[in-house]
């Protein structure tokens, strides 16, 4: 666990800060390791299981937000999408990232 505990650390230091077809690719990248170690946590035991299917809610609507950031008919749109999907996933990795230091004791 240590190891999806670090990694998610640094999964949110490397969100990208500004908008660009650049940023909007790294931020793919990221959410797909995101889901990756969400995917393997769920999968530890019941008691992540449990605690873990309510990241699952929030997976479709920063999928939606990404492509927004990238496929938006204004720059406006696609700034606020990319906003929306920094904000989310960030929320969700420090969730998920102190879900496992609580149960592990990290810190």
């Amino acid at each position: 666990m240590r190891q999806h505990y670090d990694k998610l650390l640094s999964l949110i230091d490397q969100l990208p800060r500004h908008n660009s077809s650049r940023s909007v690719g790294e931020l793919s990248n990221i959410f797909s390791n995101y889901k990756s170690i969400l995917n393997s946590v769920n999968q530890t035991d019941d008691d992540y299981k449990r605690n873990t299917n309510s990241y699952y809610t929030e997976i479709s609507r920063i999928q939606s937000d990404i492509q927004g950031a990238q496929n938006g008919k204004s720059q406006k749109q696609k700034d606020k999408a990319f906003s929306d999907a920094i904000s989310g996933l960030r929320l969700d990795i420090e969730a998920l990232a102190d879900l496992i230091n609580t149960r592990e004791q990290f810190d």
